[in-house]
């Protein structure tokens, strides 16, 4: 037997162990929204979404677009967002905030968080200070797109999608219901 093939067999024959030891070792807790991973990698998912509601602000479709995940829709379905987003852009002048945000489930390459929005006018954008001691209720663009949450302040679960080395945002995975400011 040439030199070759024997290391060859040694090799072969080391997986078993190889898989043995690795079987041993207990699997990195990725799923625990918690863990330094999953809240280190929450901080980029919260960047990406004020990206997409700084992107609505400046009423830039292009950096919209670039946010959301491009597994959302169908193509088709992704030249209706657009053209939905450029007529929100047209008839309202919005601002968009994000609140307060959670990770509640991690498994890469999806995540999901629990998100608190403020959708005002944009000429209503003020400081936490003046928005936590006023009554926030239906927003008065409710009828004008469906992109528009119907509460001013709300709380809706959103996933992310992890693709081309970045997180985006995918879609909201449930009904915006009616937030309270959160307590610092």
């Amino acid at each position: 037997m040439d030199f070759q093939r024997l290391e060859a067999r040694k090799i072969i024959a080391g997986f078993p162990l190889l898989a043995l030891v690795l079987a041993a070792i207990p699997p990195a807790r990725a799923d625990d929204p918690n863990s330094p991973t999953a809240q280190r990698e929450a901080q980029k998912m919260r960047a990406i979404l004020e990206e997409n509601f700084q992107a609505v602000n400046d009423e830039n479709l292009p950096k919209l677009l670039a946010t959301t995940s491009r597994f959302t829709v169908t193509p088709q379905q992704m030249n209706q967002f657009a053209a939905e987003a450029k007529q929100m852009f047209e008839d309202t002048d919005v601002y968009m905030r994000l609140v307060d945000f959670k990770l509640t489930k991690f498994q890469p390459p999806r995540a999901y968080a629990m998100v608190t929005q403020l959708t005002l006018p944009a000429e209503e954008q003020g400081t936490d200070a003046e928005h936590g001691g006023r009554k926030l209720g239906r927003t008065e663009f409710l009828n004008k797109s469906a992109l528009l949450p119907e509460y001013e302040l709300c709380t809706y679960k959103q996933r992310f999608n992890f693709e081309g080395g970045k997180w985006k945002v995918h879609r909201v995975v449930s009904e915006p219901v009616k937030a309270t400011w959160p307590k610092p």
